[in-house]
């Protein structure tokens, strides 16, 4: 998602109670509260309508200490929300920062520092071993930060009077990709050598595809080692068994799905996108058209960049490329069954975007032609997985 600054599609159209998403197990679930997302949603507006005529146009950001401490407004959400005072001074506090925020939770926020670093790093690589420094034709990156409002969706804005761009993370994200590692875990079996099958799903897909492709099916050792064990399960056992470490399959998984939505956001930022967004209501019908038409092409386009950044990450990190295009599925699962996370006069059906990354793939990865069929079949396992699992 893209905007130039913060403004009104901070908003969401409407808001639902109950559960965000469920795993069977009663001890792993995540829940949105309603008032808590109404009274955050509600507060960012007014500060942003407080503001919107000042500074050229552009909305002020938001941890402007005498609006966020104004006693109007508190007794405001008090009175509206039914939150407690201890969670509207929680949230005061959040977003009472310098930009930007850090959600309170001090494990969560360095997760996503991580893996951003991890990501931004991995370009910087990309850019020296293909000897253009300016590949991407960027100094500095976007700051990255996380805002404490629940839902599954991510953007990118200028930052007003600076010459900085943030990355924002809604704090769904997280909990959403540490459900999905848990999810992903639980699918794990053991057998009498250890922590070695994920479900079977991995396993068989890969070997069947190698099969496939080899015209074979009769593996040694060191060909699965090579095709399979060695990027995904853990140490050797003296009689020449592996062991898996338990998470890092399921983990690697839920991390790709984060650093495509990162990954999607820089591709915003390398495609300069938010240069030629204008915020405006359209006057008429072809005004309306043009503009969605404009809005799909630029998530089109980040989707795509965003994808051969995530493989490039992946290949410079020595991981299979699959894991990137079950992160990219696991990613497009998650907007098509959870409510309110891309805005449909903006983005493209979530088919459609899906099927324009796999194609890209295909074409620009032609000798991980394997890996790719690889990492299509077990996403898409993943993505009925999810599904099952949602209510």
């Amino acid at each position: 998602m893209v905007c130039r600054s913060l403004d009104s599609r901070f908003a969401v159209p409407s808001y639902r109670t109950g559960t965000l998403f469920k795993i069977r197990n009663d001890n792993l679930q995540v829940t949105v509260s309603y008032n808590f997302m109404k009274a955050a949603y509600k507060y960012i507006e007014s500060i942003q309508d407080d503001f919107y005529q000042k500074e050229d146009g552009l909305p002020l950001w938001f941890n402007i200490r005498d609006s966020l401490q104004n006693p109007a407004y508190k007794d405001l959400f008090l009175k509206e929300s039914g939150m407690s005072l201890d969670d509207l001074n929680s949230l005061f506090n959040a977003l009472n920062r310098p930009l930007p925020t850090k959600f309170e939770n001090p494990y969560e926020y360095p997760i996503i520092n991580d893996l951003y670093t991890n990501l931004t790093d991995s370009i910087k690589l990309v850019n020296k071993n293909n000897g253009k420094p300016n590949l991407f034709n960027v100094e500095q990156f976007p700051v990255i930060g996380t805002l404490p409002i629940k839902t599954i969706n991510a953007f990118i804005c200028k930052v007003p009077n600076s010459d900085e761009f943030a990355i924002l993370l809604n704090h769904g994200i997280i909990k959403f990709s540490l459900i999905l590692s848990r999810l992903f875990d639980l699918l794990i079996t053991e057998n009498k050598h250890g922590w070695i099958d994920f479900n079977a799903i991995s396993k068989n897909i890969i070997l069947r595809n190698y099969h496939l492709k080899k015209k074979s099916f009769l593996l040694t050792l060191d060909e699965f080692r090579k095709y399979f064990v060695t990027y995904e399960y853990g140490d050797e056992f003296m009689n020449g068994e592996y062991v898996l470490h338990k998470t890092s399959q399921a983990k690697q998984y839920a991390d790709s799905y984060i650093k495509f939505i990162l990954a999607h956001e820089l591709g915003h930022f390398f495609k300069q996108h938010l240069a030629e967004f204008e915020l405006k209501i359209p006057s008429t019908l072809e005004d309306y058209k043009e503009q969605i038409s404009k809005h799909y092409r630029m998530e089109s386009e980040a989707d795509v960049v965003g994808a051969i950044l995530l493989v490039e990450n992946l290949n410079i990190n020595r991981l299979p490329i699959h894991f990137a295009i079950i992160g990219i599925t696991i990613f497009y699962c998650s907007i098509d069954i959870l409510y309110g996370s891309v805005f449909s006069t903006t983005h493209p059906r979530t088919r459609m975007r899906y099927e324009t990354v796999e194609k890209t793939l295909r074409n620009h990865y032609p000798r991980h032609k394997m890996s790719i069929e690889i990492g299509f079949e077990i996403g898409n396992t993943l993505y009925d997985i999810i599904k099952e699992n949602y209510e």
